[in-house]
């Protein structure tokens, strides 16, 4: 698996939005109202045709699209922490109620074969091993 990617690192770049230039050319610029950050070209290999403008072009708006994937990158990063955070949370919650099931069929206040499904029921929705 790939190490996480580390955003702080991008922290201080260009803010966005950054764009690319509508050029009809073999070079394509990355910027952000007048600061170039980018120039997109394959000048230097020799290869121009139109699937090589095609892909240029699209490594240009991959370059400008950047800031708006680190966004989104931060913002899916957080949601994650979120729901983990809720999960674990559940987790206790379902562990807490099986527990409870366990105290009411000691105290014969539930038969045993309701408990066993109980507990079996919140086992196989927190994925746990059997008590």
């Amino acid at each position: 698996m790939t190490a996480a990617l580390d955003l702080a690192a991008f922290e201080g770049h260009t803010p966005g939005p950054w764009h690319t230039s509508d050029t009809r050319t073999a070079i394509h610029y990355v910027k952000a109202d007048l600061t170039y950050i980018a120039t997109v070209s394959s000048l230097l290999d020799g290869k121009k045709n139109a699937e090589r403008l095609i892909e240029e072009s699209r490594n240009a708006a991959l370059l400008a699209a950047a800031p708006a994937l680190l966004a989104e990158c931060r913002t899916l990063r957080a949601r994650v922490a979120e729901l983990e955070a809720e999960g674990a949370r559940l987790r206790e919650a379902l562990m807490d109620a099986a527990a409870f099931i366990a105290l009411a069929a000691d105290r014969g206040v539930l038969n045993g074969e309701e408990v066993s499904g109980m507990i079996e029921d919140y086992q196989a929705a927190l994925g746990a091993k059997p008590l």
